[in-house]
């Protein structure tokens, strides 16, 4: 690697899932740990806040911490682009999670590998911990393969792909729909769907979440992202009282696995169309209207 990879974790007021992550992350020893923390709404919370905190802030190995905290209130949204905007101040790419996300110990090899490898790429602008649907891709002769869907619950990313993210994402007001989902994607109900929340994303002076924006930067820029044959992370802040959106429980969960290495890597990048209509049918199944609203919280694309 031509830098130590930083890891990217953003906390609020959840101690208990912080310490399983700082457990997870402890099993890696990341050299670098970004701590993004969003301040407490009110008096009741500083307390899971500060201990929230206090966690994240003291690693159990050796590492370079660095604190990007807030003394108020922003909202996720805002904590996440400026959180991920201060790193990438200092480094050309970094591996993003949350405290909710549960990971294999494999992650940080398989994304500072990948990383390092298609770097100049500018075809693969996002590599996903997440595979929605692993036993579909057992079965692979190599350990990744590229796909149109870009998940949150951990991934990695280069600042060349992030100084083309905008949160007001202006540009979906003037594209030319049918040839923007083209390359992408041919199920119609998950369309229907990206159109919804793009539609409500677009100049949203108050967005209730970063990741569609996230979605449509990456089709915009005509990138696509690497999935691992297995799955290295798994969210497990559903059906929790403090959830932010995610209160039912989570309809794409898989255990985690470890790869292992050395990574087999494909002759020839293919994007495997195939596991994309598959998950997309797994998103959003044919009687859509009347799931639609369960789903639209916690759907990630």
């Amino acid at each position: 690697m031509s830098e130590d990879v930083p890891i990217a974790l953003m906390i609020f007021n959840r101690p208990d899932l912080t310490e399983t992550i700082m457990e997870q992350l402890a099993k890696v020893k990341p050299p670098i740990l970004y701590v993004i923390a969003d301040g407490a709404r009110n008096e009741e919370e500083l307390t899971k806040c500060t201990r929230a905190r206090e966690i994240a802030l003291n690693p159990t190995w050796s590492c370079k911490v660095v604190p990007f905290l807030r003394d108020h209130n922003v909202g996720m949204v805002k904590q996440f682009k400026e959180g991920l905007d201060f790193v990438f101040n200092e480094h050309e790419s970094l591996i993003f999670m949350e405290d909710d996300h549960f990971l294999s110990p494999s992650f940080y090899q398989f994304s500072c590998e990948l990383l390092e490898r298609h770097r100049e790429n500018s075809e693969i602008v996002h590599i996903n911990l997440t595979n929605y649907h692993p036993k579909f891709t057992l079965d692979l002769n190599s350990d990744y393969f590229l796909s149109s869907h870009f998940s949150v619950w951990g991934f990695a990313t280069w600042k060349r792909v992030w100084k083309t993210y905008n949160v007001s994402m202006p540009e979906w007001k003037t594209v030319d729909r049918k040839k923007f989902f083209r390359p992408y994607f041919s199920n119609k109900n998950i369309i229907k769907g990206m159109i919804k929340m793009f539609d409500l994303h677009c100049d949203n002076k108050d967005p209730w979440t970063y990741d569609y924006q996230w979605l449509f930067n990456c089709m915009y820029i005509g990138g696509l992202s690497i999935t691992p044959k297995i799955n290295m992370c798994t969210n497990i802040g559903f059906s929790r009282d403090d959830a932010t959106h995610n209160k039912a429980a989570n309809p794409f969960y898989n255990k985690v696995k470890d790869m292992i290495f050395p990574i087999n890597h494909p002759i020839k990048m293919i994007h495997d169309k195939n596991f994309d209509e598959l998950v997309a049918k797994l998103m959003c199944p044919t009687v859509l209207c009347r799931i639609k609203n369960k789903l639209k919280g916690y759907l990630h694309f």
